[in-house]
């Protein structure tokens, strides 16, 4: 399992997203997490989540 990190800002979700575990990341950023659609990600902030990436 890789350990990459990124530093993303973050905007408000779209109102069919709340509550759905669902993360919007654009594409330069997924390839520098060498995610793809549909891949489980961490998020940290102040507490720790995880979200499916789209």
């Amino acid at each position: 399992m890789s350990q990459n990190t990124l530093s993303l800002k973050v905007l408000e979700a779209y109102t069919r997203d709340v509550g759905r575990g669902v993360a919007r990341i654009d594409y330069d950023s997924m390839d520098s997490l060498s995610a793809s659609t549909g891949d489980v990600i961490e998020i940290r902030g102040k507490r720790r989540t995880v979200a499916k990436c789209l």
